[in-house]
């Protein structure tokens, strides 16, 4: 896999940067929101307290993925229905938590709260580029302006007259690695401290409750070199948003009472990454490099690092130095006129502080080299706390984006393309087909403003580390074929392909949520491409520099290469020997130069492995971009009637639902279809040539959650069928193709997106490999032949049960690292538990994968079996009419031999029950952490409020998530930032159930000082006073909380893949709960609410001594506070 996308974008999030070390990062970052953000070509973990709307997840798997389609934690304490509609581009569901302390004077979600003293603008702004001189996709019709105020501040200002919601973001080109050596840590503590008080704004949490007010949110990271700092709000609110975000950079507080709480915050924000492979991993990379480079750092910063006296002085001089307009750029999009943004961005940040003579370079010079010599032709071994297996080759490279190196060139990508590439004739391919690796990844690690670090990484099975050596043998010949390539026969052809890959995706590039947008674009402002070239510069592919290829390839040598090998393994001979322990996370580690015979062998140039070869052309390539809403005639039609309508019948057509175009009654031979319900929605909004099919394979009571054995089968036959295509779909994927396919308690769903096409090409493709690998798992019964025996269906019949074996020994170490997972997700896990009727714990599916039961021919009869009756629903989405959704069903029920499976009907599919708690007697769940090592205790304190109405019956629904957005401000307030009982304090809803979904609210707190007990008690002390505050609000404040939950139920979807998510959700949640219209009947029923609905709805479910409360308390005890047994 290649991990430095062809188009980098609109911002760097668009390039997924994954390895198999961990997360490669350079950033510290805020809160506990697990997202995905990109910059400076370094991968990101985002952990957000700001994002307002409770406890979010967007899980990854810190190793390699095995599908091309989807990350997905293949485990059972994961309900893989949650996880199925994150498709490419889709926005997860922000609720934005409403706060009833101090509202702001602010009359509605249009009006400001402020009147802002007026300044001469007259030459304000010294310089423009304008939106006809800006290239950009063409699906995006935002009209776009660059400004430079007279202060040296560059801005980019992006105008959407249809947009629901605003954003800005401030990029500060300074980040750890300008961290004093005596203060470390003290960036990011910086970044916390500018949301706790302004002089203009000096409560803390103000700035926060008027985002909340308007159904908004805030984050911040901090990176290797940069700060970044954003916003979202309801675009109505952005002038006071915007205003009240411009004192960050111009008066922040830091008073003292501030630093003293947050400094314990950032401690405990430490404590929780302990533990976390990804941060010891990362932090071990970093120690390992040159200790007088600024690399080395430790960027969280904790108690002892930053607990010392001149704290806050030390705060006060970073912001003089750092945060003036030299290193900062800014980007804001609402729904003005370019003329109002920059008017407002002249009246709220000219203030700012300029240049000055001590003012640091644009770009930051060390003067010494990230890596010496010494540091590098040599092993680390490490040893991590989770069950894994992987090596990392680190190369430092010179900068790729320079006019120097030649920045149209794209060496990086071209040599990480012909690396990391996954098709026949590949490394992947080869040792893949060996059973020696689960992936590979070859891409950009890091990237300074000095140089940048390459990395062609690996998640090895335990036949892969037992083969390390000859696994290193293959990479390295691998990488000298490229190498020779490049030095006398360089492939133009290659770069060809990628510029024509690049530049259509770079065409028909959707936008992305405004908060995305503003974070990832305000950093990349920075990157050098000329102002016309900010979004178009990283996908364009304009100049073949052989010479620069020679250049960069010259560096991926044995002398230039850092390996890092980590495996479980190593634990015993650590302890054994005493290995040395990193400072800060206390990783055991040992440094191993490569022997003189070892840099020989693999320095010494290809031997050309008979198995090895370069990637030939690539046949999924679309051709075809023309929109069918623009060819087929009735279409056509409707799109000038719809150019010709008024706004309410334009937004009608938005909102119109698919329709259905095969009924689905009953099956026969003939028509493979006509058991398959088949919904579709022709694209008229956004206008690109992309579609999306989903299908839904439903199942029985009796199918694959009957048994912890049928769930594990459906697992395996899932990842069977991965393997199967993983060469064939390397293409489609480079192509802009994606596929994935889940197993779900409720059946198996399929999704195939990208490209129209070629879409259907993949669809077929990928339904026969359903069939085909029933059919070579089922001719696997009995031992394998052995080694040298047989001939080539010998041959083959061992490499499939190598494979199956590859994959059940993966799922047998995911299970296994659940025990050492944080405190509050094992709290999170044993809640579901409690709650679902017939959950199986992961012991039991550990069980069944690990019985000798578990072999090819087994899970080839259970997959078969369920498989046999099955209710099938069909979606297709995006440029495809019905008629042509409808023939693409047909092909793919066709390859599914659908024809031959029994209908299921409706009353028979899989139901989810859930445990009725008892009314006014709480039940406790009690459980420790699995890891000795393990500092946190946890709670999640769940409040069950029975079964939620069906279709257009949402008052306790909207009467939960209005509680939850007035709760999240409160409890973080009292329980975080007050108490300090720890960095994690969050508060959620849980939905879940078929066909009647029931609802409850939960908090979730983890920290190291106090035992779970105490926190469930503080947890309900805070209820009692978030009591009190719901009957203090005001007629005035109802309202405008209200408003700010019916924004966000509004807001408009901004991709396709968002709309293609919102629709299945629908069409999957079934005939009774369906509701294409659900967000506007919710939105109506939250304005019909009075507030003694409110207090009424408090009173029966939440309060203390309620009739219908129904507690659940989950308990994860760390093993200091583990209560005698």
């Amino acid at each position: 896999m290649t991990f430095l996308g062809f188009a980098a974008g609109l911002s760097l999030a668009s390039a997924c940067f994954l390895f198999c070390s961990g997360i490669a990062t350079g950033f510290q970052s805020d809160g506990f929101h697990k997202r995905t953000d990109f910059r400076s070509f370094e991968q990101k973990i985002v952990i957000s307290k700001r994002r307002t709307g409770g406890l979010r997840f967007r899980d990854m798997k810190m190793e390699l993925a095995e599908s091309s389609a989807s990350l997905e934690m293949d485990r059972p304490d994961w309900n893989p229905m949650a996880n199925l509609l994150r498709l490419q581009g889709t926005k997860p569901t922000r609720s934005g938590a409403l706060s009833p302390l101090r509202m702001t004077s602010v009359q509605n979600s249009t009006e400001t709260a402020f009147a802002p003293e007026k300044t001469s603008l007259e030459d304000a702004v010294i310089r423009r580029v304008d939106d006809d001189a800006i290239q950009k996709p063409d699906t995006d019709k935002r009209k776009f302006r660059h400004i430079w105020l007279k202060n040296g501040l560059h801005c980019l200002l992006a105008s959407d007259p249809n947009a629901d919601t605003a954003a800005a973001a401030v990029n500060i080109h300074a980040g750890h690695f300008q961290d004093p050596e005596e203060f470390p840590g003290l960036a990011h503590f910086h970044e916390h401290m500018l949301f706790l008080g302004t002089e203009a704004y000096p409560e803390e949490g103000a700035y926060e409750e008027y985002l909340s007010a308007h159904g908004g949110f805030t984050n911040a990271f901090t990176a290797t070199e940069d700060t970044n700092v954003y916003f979202e709000v309801d675009a109505g609110a952005l002038r006071g948003a915007l205003e009240r975000f411009s004192h960050f950079f111009k008066t922040p507080l830091f008073s003292e009472g501030a630093t003293d709480r947050e400094l314990r915050a950032v401690d405990s924000e430490n404590t929780n990454n302990l533990q976390a492979d990804k941060w010891r991993l990362y932090q071990l990379e970093k120690a390992t490099a040159n200790p007088a480079h600024p690399y080395h750092k430790f960027s969280t910063g904790n108690l002892k690092t930053l607990g010392k006296p001149g704290l806050r002085e030390a705060l006060l001089a970073f912001h003089d130095r750092y945060y003036t307009t030299p290193l900062m750029k800014l980007v804001v999009t609402g729904r003005e006129d370019l003329d109002t943004l920059e008017r407002w961005v002249a009246e709220d940040f000219l203030g700012v502080k300029g240049g000055a003579a001590d003012t640091p370079p644009a770009k930051h010079l060390y003067g010494v080299p990230m890596h010496r010599p010494e540091d590098l032709g040599r092993r680390v071994l490490a040893v991590p706390v989770k069950e894994r297996r992987s090596i990392d080759l680190a190369f430092p490279v010179p900068l790729w984006d320079t006019p120097e190196a030649g920045r149209y060139a794209k060496p990086t990508n071209y040599l990480c393309h012909l690396i990391g590439h996954e098709g026949p004739g590949s490394l992947h391919a080869l040792l893949n087909k060996r059973g020696w690796i689960n992936g590979l990844t070859a891409g950009s690690a890091f990237r300074g403003d000095e140089g940048a670090v390459v990395k062609v990484g690996m998640s090895l099975t335990e036949s892969g580390m037992e083969h390390l050596e000859e696994v290193l043998d293959l990479v390295w010949e691998k990488i000298n074929m490229v190498r020779e390539m490049v030095a006398t026969a360089p492939q133009q052809w290659v770069f060809e392909e990628m510029a024509a890959m690049a530049s259509f995706q770079f065409r028909f590039r959707e936008q992305g949520d405004p908060s995305g947008f503003a974070s990832g674009l305000s950093g990349q402002l920075d990157n050098g491409y000329p102002p016309e070239e900010v979004f178009s510069g990283p996908s364009q592919f304009d100049d073949w520099r052989p010479d620069v290829l020679q250049k960069f390839a010259a560096a991926l040598t044995p002398a230039n290469c850092q390996l890092q090998v980590v495996s479980s393994s190593f634990r015993e001979q650590a302890a054994a020997e005493g290995w040395a322990e990193e400072h800060w996370y206390g990783t055991q580690h040992k440094l191993v130069p490569f022997t003189a015979e070892e840099a020989a062998r693999w320095g010494g140039g290809p031997r050309g492995h008979p198995e090895l070869a370069l990637p030939g052309p690539n046949d999924f390539i679309p051709r075809d971009f023309s929109l069918r809403c623009d060819t087929d005639a009735g279409a056509a039609a409707a799109a000038a009637a719809a150019a010709d309508a008024d706004a309410a019948e334009a937004e009608a057509e938005r909102e119109a639902p698919p329709t259905l175009v095969v009924a689905g009654a009953g099956r026969n031979a003939t028509d493979a279809a006509a058991g398959m319900e088949v919904w579709a929605k022709l694209d008229r909004t956004f206008r690109v040539p992309k579609a999306t099919l989903v299908l839904h394979l439903g199942c029985g009571q009796d199918g694959w959650y009957a048994s912890p054995w049928a769930m594990s089968a459906a697992r395996l036959y899932t990842k069977m069928l991965k393997e199967e295509l993983k060469e064939y779909a390397y293409d489609a994927r480079v192509a802009g193709l994606r596929w994935s396919v889940t197993a779900e308690p409720e059946g198996l769903q399929l999704l195939v997106s990208g490209y129209s096409d070629k879409l259907p090409v993949l669809a077929r493709r990928v339904a026969q490999a359903f069939r085909q690998v029933l059919d070579r798992c089922a001719a696997l019964e009995g031992p394998a032949p052995a080694e040298g025996e047989g001939g080539p269906e010998a041959a083959a019949r061992r490499k499939a049960r190598a494979q199956f074996e590859k994959h059940r020994q993966a799922m047998l170490k995911d299970y296994a690292n659940f025990e050492v997972e944080a405190s509050y997700q094992r709290a999170m896990y044993y809640a579901r538990l409690a709650l679902e009727q017939d959950a199986w714990h992961i012991s039991e599916y550990a069980a069944a994968v690990r019985s000798p039961r578990c072999t090819p021919a087994a899970v080839a009869r259970t997959a078969a079996a369920v498989l046999g009756r099955t209710q099938a629903r069909a979606f297709v989405h995006g440029n495809a009419g019905g008629a042509e959704a409808a023939a693409l069903a047909a092909e793919v029920a066709a390859a599914l031999r659908l024809e031959e499976a029994a209908p299921l009907p409706e009353g028979e599919a899989k139901e989810w029950r859930r445990v009725a708690l008892p009314a006014g007697r709480p039940v406790v769940v009690e459980q420790a952490t699995g890891n000795p090592r393990e500092e946190n205790a946890a709670v999640e304190v769940h409040y069950q409020m029975g079964v939620f109405g069906e279709q257009g019956d949402y008052e306790k629904e909207v009467l939960l998530d209005l509680v939850n957005q007035l709760a999240y401000t409160s409890a973080f307030r009292q329980l975080r930032t007050e108490e300090q009982l720890g960095y994690i304090v969050s508060t959620t809803t849980r939905r879940s159930g078929s066909p009647a979904a029931v609802g409850g609210f939960s908090v979730i707190v983890q920290g190291p000082h106090h035992p779970p007990a105490h926190l469930d008690e503080r947890v309900e002390a805070w209820l009692a006073k978030f009591r009190g505050e719901l009957a203090a609000l005001s007629e005035e404040e109802f309202k405008q909380n209200v408003e700010g939950l019916v924004s966000l139920k509004l807001e408009k979807c901004v991709r396709l893949a968002e709309e293609t998510s919102q629709l299945w959700a629908e069409l999957a949640a079934g005939p009774r709960r369906r509701d294409f219209r659900r967000a506007r009947r919710q939105a109506a029923q939250l304005r019909a609410l009075a507030r003694p609905q409110l207090l009424a709805f408090f009173d029966r479910y939440l309060a203390a001594g309620a009739p219908e409360r129904r507690k659940l308390s989950v308990q994860v005890h760390a093993p200091a506070h583990r209560p005698a047994v």
